[in-house]
């Protein structure tokens, strides 16, 4: 939703968490925007990620050493210091773009 939003609307910045984003490419964010993956998520292969930088090569990517819902506490898969790492990441950005 974040990268649709980015694509969509006026906003000063997004940051997307996640997958989902390779059905969207063909619109390309309207805004500075980055992305948190995990990189053992089995749903997203490393050639998804890899087109993603070719195509939005003005975007941050992030990758951290975890899995689907890294970030999320209620899942088995959550990683306290990926999740730490993303927000901290995500808060200085929005601080670069937003003030």
């Amino acid at each position: 939703m974040a990268y649709l939003v980015a694509a969509r609307l006026e906003v000063a910045a997004a940051v997307i968490y996640g997958g989902g984003v390779d059905q969207y490419l063909a619109e390309k964010p309207r805004c500075p925007t980055m992305f948190h993956f995990g990189e053992k998520h089995m749903h997203i292969p490393v050639s998804t990620l890899e087109k993603l930088k070719e195509q939005l090569p003005e975007g941050t990517l992030d990758t951290y050493r975890a899995g689907h819902g890294f970030n999320c506490l209620d899942r088995e898969s959550y990683d306290p210091a990926g999740a730490r790492l993303a927000l901290k990441r995500s808060v200085d950005f929005f601080h670069q773009h937003m003030g």
